[in-house]
């Protein structure tokens, strides 16, 4: 919804902006105007109601849950201009919040766009990659935040009001459900590798199949809870509405409690994993750690070469996941100490806007680390490569083998005949 940029820093810009989303709010507003000393005036998305000269009013701001005290002159006006209510609601934070997102809406999202589309094509060389359940998850993974970047990148190029207002629901659903599938990917890779190491009595192909279903679960049940937080609000500063930011709204807790849970999952699942790599390294082994077949009769191996390519991906991730955590939770601790989303700061508006660029570039850096600069992908894709040309010359002298074979067959039958 904030990339809903204003083209200047006047209330009337910023009302124009913003009008289809508080239509009917507005609406309202104007056929409650019922007084001719104080009436209801619509300012900045907030309806200041009409009041007695002798009493004051608390107005509430636009997109956050504060209020400013009002006061009904006798001579019939309110004693804030419609541009001191703005700076009273929000001082300069809103607007600053919006550069910030403008350009890194136009420069940013197109570079994590591009790297994380060529680092899926980078993965998608080989086959033998695809079949690899930690790089498949990686690539459902990188399509996830494709996606939600694309949809970012699409608001900030319209920029517009009505597209908003319409298509609301898909533009807050999506990239909520993206960044929570995103994560359970991740969290799927620990549950993988610590059954791989742990569960000898499971097959691997119940297990590929279990943590395909939790992944895709995890965020819907997640979503599910983020709506019924959202639904039980009053007519104001609802997400889903395009009312408020993330941040603003209930739904943060939600989304920030999945973080929570799954980052101390994938904590406590690292520590064992840790603990049985040890346990290896200490036997000197690096042949096949686990084999079995599947249905079909295919042989599936895991070796403990792969067990430490995986231990490195997963490395990083936590780290990731750790700092994502982090910085959510210190980004609502303010508004559960403020009284449970009652009266957050008004810097709610450049916490939101540091937040974003911060989890964005942790996540962009993170999947350059593991695709880009991880030595052991590289030895792998390298290995695959050399693999490819042997069997590509082994395919190239057969064929030659043949073709003479049939040529000194075709000179014989001729001389026979």
């Amino acid at each position: 919804m904030y990339s809903l940029r204003p083209k200047n820093n006047t209330m009337a810009s910023i009302n124009d902006k913003y009008r289809y989303i508080f239509s009917k709010f507005i609406e309202e507003c104007k056929l409650n105007n019922i007084s001719y000393t104080c009436p209801n005036v619509w300012w900045y998305n907030s309806c200041i109601r009409m009041t007695n000269s002798d009493e004051n009013i608390d107005a509430p701001c636009p997109f956050i849950k504060s209020f400013v005290a009002l006061k009904c002159n006798p001579d019939g006006k309110w004693n804030a201009t419609e541009i001191g209510f703005f700076q009273l609601c929000n001082g300069a934070e809103f607007l600053y919040r919006i550069q910030i997102e403008k350009y890194f809406g136009f420069i940013l999202y197109p570079i994590q766009i591009i790297i994380y589309l060529s680092s899926i094509f980078k993965i998608s060389l080989y086959d033998e990659m695809l079949k690899d359940f930690c790089w498949r998850m990686i690539i459902w993974s990188l399509r996830a935040k494709t996606l939600k970047h694309g949809i970012g990148w699409l608001l900030v190029l319209m920029n517009s009001n009505s597209f908003v207002s319409a298509a609301c629901i898909p533009i807050t659903v999506i990239p909520i459900f993206m960044d929570l599938f995103g994560q359970s990917c991740h969290m799927a890779l620990f549950f993988y590798l610590y059954i791989m190491l742990y569960r000898f009595d499971v097959q691997i192909r119940t297990i590929k199949s279990a943590l395909f279903r939790i992944t895709i679960m995890t965020p819907i049940l997640a979503i599910t809870v983020c709506l019924v937080l959202d639904m039980n609000k009053d007519d104001y500063y609802n997400y889903f509405e395009c009312q408020t930011d993330i941040f603003g709204s209930r739904v943060v807790l939600a989304f920030v409690t999945s973080f929570v849970a799954m980052t101390i999952i994938n904590i406590y699942l690292w520590i064992a994993i840790l603990k049985k790599c040890k346990e290896m390294n200490k036997e000197a082994f690096f042949g096949i750690y686990r084999m079995e077949y599947d249905i079909a009769g295919t042989r599936k191996e895991i070796s403990k070469r792969e067990i430490i390519r995986t231990t490195y991906v997963l490395k990083w991730l936590l780290g990731l996941s750790v700092f994502e955590t982090i910085v959510y939770f210190c980004s609502v601790l303010h508004i559960v100490l403020d009284g449970y989303l009652e009266r957050p700061v008004k810097f709610n508006f450049f916490i939101t806007a540091i937040v974003t660029f911060l989890i964005n570039n942790a996540e962009m850096v993170t999947m350059i680390a593991i695709i880009w600069f991880n030595k052991h992908f590289q030895t792998k894709q390298n290995a695959l490569k050399q693999w490819y040309i042997e069997i590509d010359d082994d395919k190239r002298s057969n064929n030659e083998e043949l073709e003479n074979f049939l040529f000194q067959d075709a000179e014989e039958s001729i001389q026979t005949i």
